[in-house]
């Protein structure tokens, strides 16, 4: 039995993402026949091009007559459409790009190339040379984005602001050419012939960005192979009851979903293909069955990490990516050791914490260095508790191995001056720390479990350490005012120096957090729950608009505005960018050098 693990579009295509170099290691351990594919790296590759584009451009250039046509043909049969406003929106984007914008697109068609070989080259070290390029790649996504309006598709983001994520504005999105460039793209990069040895197709969609493409994806593999075609990951098992209420899905897209953890998962549905055992024996398996209805297995405890294979790349092409080094994503535990934080949804299908042992980290890591020539970082997990940080700190020191890292931490008192120092010696670069609210009652309602007058303490041990600090804060918190909005503000200005950099949040209601399952408690009026296709939940509270809560972020922007200059990190993104900066430059240069 042969498999093909697909990663689809749209994630930033700077780094091989975990699902699938962990799902291929655990077929292969296992003694199965493998085939991974990075779609989404592959995209970039090939929609980012002076060809593409070019063609892109030539298509635009025709698009007036053709809207025009179609808006005439709506008003002629007298019936409301709800197209209407997005084809006349788009007639007057183009119409004024093309007055406007002619040496802009031209400028990307030519350049285009020369700025994604920055990205992957040396010349990604220097800032002048990173910010040219920088600027012909927002130009050329701009242009791909015109062509398919109202999608816009960033380096590392998809959206529509048109069309919801409810079945009906999917379906749309997916089936009309106009809207949707992952048809004209999956038609060329995965044609029948490609699919043909296959029995097993499996789709991994960690991000919600991903659904669309995702989708679109799974219409072409329908019509192109008769192999068995199975999708999931993070973002699937949190909407998995969406499609509970849609059986035409398994008609029409894939033949199984599967929820929850998939590293024993995948085996299991391997064996289901084989005949070795039954559907009902596949955890966390949603299918159709012979009577057309809908079926759950329950999904297996949290997944043994211990039992857990190395991942594999062996059919990555490290080249391909938009980053000079590999930046490896890396797990280290199952869940949050706290897990209580109202706004989070982290711990959903995960209600305990499991850390790998610190012996089994060291493997990994020796696995990534020594097979792969990997040498930098990303622990994925929400958060990593102080004492496990610093026994792997230890080991890593003792073993001597030279590795760069960066992750995610709660503000705990744990983490001293002493012990960042010994992180920063073991190889911590970067931490994403979450400060969240600088008001005291706000940060209680949010149940974050950390001493609020210690975090600025931390920030400044940590900034004095020379780790990198990344902060997060959250506005617009259910029952938050617009005095304690400013408190959080005010915060950041007065400490600049500490906050290197920041990733300011407007607050919004995931449906599998504490909060939503517990809102009685907390100063929601209401949400709206019709989007059954997205994990966010659009509400109302008493006392913030959404005019406010946005207002917030721009203020905290303002702060870091210097006159007409940019501050470096402000291209540094991902995060994956900036430890590679901070790696040769420090942090100082970093943190102080200005673009012009």
């Amino acid at each position: 039995m042969k498999t093909l693990l697909i990663f689809p579009p749209q994630a930033y295509p700077a780094n091989p993402y975990l699902s699938v170099p962990l799902l291929a290691g655990q077929l292969k351990n296992a003694g199965y026949d493998v085939k991974t594919m990075d779609l989404n790296v592959d995209f970039f590759n090939r929609v980012l091009s002076s060809d593409f584009l070019s063609k892109t451009y030539e298509e635009i250039k025709k698009l007036p007559q053709e809207l025009e046509e179609k808006l005439e043909e709506i008003n002629k049969n007298a019936v409301p459409d709800k197209n209407y406003d997005y084809l006349s929106e788009k007639i007057e984007l183009v119409k004024s790009y093309l007055e406007n914008a002619t040496e802009q697109a031209n400028f990307s068609i030519k350049y285009v190339e020369q700025a994604v070989n920055i990205y992957k080259s040396e010349d990604f070290y220097n800032p002048s040379l990173l910010a040219k390029a920088f600027r012909i790649l927002s130009y050329s996504t701009d242009l791909l984005s015109l062509r398919y309006f109202p999608t816009k598709i960033n380096l590392g983001d998809y959206s529509n602001k048109y069309f919801s994520m409810n079945y009906d504005d999917l379906m749309f999105q997916i089936e009309s050419p106009d809207v949707n460039v992952y048809s004209r793209y999956f038609e060329t990069a995965l044609p029948a012939k490609k699919l043909k040895d296959y029995d097993l197709i499996v789709i991994s969609i960690p991000f919600p960005n991903q659904i669309v493409p995702a989708l679109t994806l799974l219409k072409h593999l329908k019509a192109n192979t008769k192999a068995k075609i199975c999708i999931g990951g993070n973002t699937i098992s949190r909407i998995t009851e969406a499609f509970e209420k849609h059986p035409e899905f398994f008609d029409d897209f894939a033949d199984y979903i599967l929820s929850g953890d998939g590293e024993y998962s995948i085996i299991k549905l391997a064996e289901l293909l084989q005949q070795k055992i039954d559907i009902s024996k596949v955890p966390g398996l949603l299918y159709k069955d012979n009577l057309g209805k809908i079926l759950y297995n329950p999904s297996e405890p949290v997944t043994n990490l211990e039992e857990i294979a190395d991942i594999c790349l062996d059919d990555y092409d490290f080249k391909d990516y938009f980053i000079p080094k590999i930046v490896l994503p890396m797990q280290l535990a199952k869940g949050c050791y706290w897990g209580k934080c109202a706004f989070c949804d982290f711990f959903y299908g995960k209600p305990s914490y499991f850390p790998k042992s610190i012996e089994k980290v060291i493997g990994e890591i020796k696995t990534a260095i020594n097979k792969y020539g990997i040498t930098h970082f990303e622990f994925t997990d929400e958060a990593i508790p102080p004492t496990y940080y610093l026994e792997l700190a230890d080991a890593i020191i003792k073993e001597k191995l030279n590795i760069k890292f960066f992750s995610m931490a709660r503000l705990e008192e744990e983490f001293t001056k002493e012990n960042l120092e010994k992180l920063h010696k073991a190889g911590l670069t970067l931490v994403n720390w979450g400060f969240e609210a600088a008001s005291k009652r706000v940060l209680e309602k949010m149940n974050k479990g950390i001493n609020p007058d210690l975090r600025l303490k931390i920030l400044k041990d940590s900034a004095e350490a020379e780790i990198w600090n990344r902060v997060s804060f959250i506005f617009g918190f259910p029952g938050e005012t617009l005095e304690e909005g400013m408190l959080t503000v005010n915060t950041i200005k007065e400490n600049l120096e500490i906050i290197n950099s920041y990733n300011a949040m407007v607050f919004q209601l995931r449906r599998h957090s504490n909060i939503k399952e517990n809102s009685q408690n907390y100063d929601i009026i209401d949400y709206d729950d019709t989007e059954e296709f997205s994990d966010n939940l659009i509400i109302k509270d008493k006392e913030l608009n959404e005019k406010e809560k946005q207002n917030y972020r721009k203020l905290v922007e303002q702060l870091y505005q210097d006159g007409k200059s940019t501050r470096l990190w402000r291209i540094l993104m991902p995060n994956a960018f900036l430890i590679l900066y901070l790696e040769k430059y420090g942090r100082d240069f970093v943190r102080d050098y200005r673009l012009r």
